[in-house]
């Protein structure tokens, strides 16, 4: 990837196709610091008459040279220059396409630790690309994988491969996974192929700014941390019940401690099961619709009035 610095623009009496010798700095910006010798820099040239090039090139601080990779040029092709052009180092439009985040992914005690912490919930944003940085040899044998399934095929679900392009062999030098999620992307999961149990949840949200982001992900991330969500939607009507102890679930209305009441109808239209600590109430007439049940366990108590 080409590396920057901040307002360079240098003149250069080089003349034809070759090697830049750059000369002095233009006034009131700088010359290439020698902190870029033997990296790769995007140049851009502008000569006589409009012409312009944009390059890559390996910058070599003893001989202020510049060497010239063709990108895109006004002719098509790596101009021949007239001896009286200016470089400048600049991002192009490749360049920003490339941009990414790393995120760091190692092995630890069983668990995936994500950027130094174990089963971390993580928020990404779609279209900006995230480079999971899988190359450490304690992944290897735990490959690294998404699902929109906590716990993927663990868990009955599969592996998610949308927007995902996984380069070089997990657990070995170089090897990482680029993620570039869609907008309608859903919620996801890491977890591992080969064992359950060591993955995490990822948020996926457009990006929000300012004091509000803040707020969204210290709110939503703690909830996703607090409670164990349900892998799936429940059916039409139902509501998310808790067991007292943060995992939550889809029940009908009556067990999730609610009347089982249609206030508009008067009809209860779903099996309906009042528990043996619950007690509901209904202003009747209640009309049962048929087929459909109403259990009162025992113990419990249903009044109608």
């Amino acid at each position: 990837m080409a590396r920057f610095a901040d307002r360079v623009k240098v003149s250069t009496s080089t003349t034809g196709t070759g090697t830049v010798t750059l000369g002095s700095a233009e006034t009131g910006y700088q010359a290439v610091p020698s902190s870029l010798d033997g990296h790769t820099v995007r140049l851009v040239i502008e000569d006589t008459g409009g012409a312009w090039e944009v390059s890559t090139g390996v910058y070599t601080h003893s001989g202020t040279t510049l060497s010239r990779t063709l990108t895109s040029s006004s002719t098509g092709s790596l101009l021949n220059l007239s001896g009286n052009a200016k470089v400048f180092i600049s991002a192009s439009a490749n360049d920003l396409d490339l941009l990414y985040a790393d995120i760091n992914v190692i092995v630890l005690n069983g668990n995936f630790v994500v950027d130094g912490t174990a089963n971390q919930t993580l928020t990404l944003v779609p279209s900006v690309t995230y480079r999971f940085d899988v190359s450490a040899s304690s992944i290897s044998g735990h490959p690294f994988r998404f699902s929109t399934t906590s716990d993927g095929t663990h868990n009955s679900g599969s592996q998610f491969t949308t927007g995902i392009t996984e380069v070089g062999t997990q657990g070995t030098a170089g090897a990482y996974i680029e993620v570039k999620l869609e907008q309608d992307c859903p919620a996801l999961y890491y977890y591992c192929a080969n064992h359950s149990g060591m993955g995490g949840a990822i948020l996926v949200r457009p990006p929000v700014v300012g004091s509000d982001a803040l707020a969204y992900d210290a709110n939503l991330q703690s909830f996703v941390s607090t409670f164990t969500l349900p892998t799936s939607d429940g059916s039409a009507g139902q509501l998310l019940k808790t067991n007292g102890s943060g995992t939550l679930s889809f029940v009908d209305g009556g067990g999730a401690g609610f009347s089982a009441v249609n206030v508009a109808s008067r009809t209860l239209t779903t099996d309906t099961t009042i528990g043996a600590t619950e007690s509901a109430l209904t202003v009747g007439p209640l009309t049962i619709s048929s087929g459909v049940t109403l259990t009162v366990a025992a113990g419990g108590r249903h009044v109608i009035l």
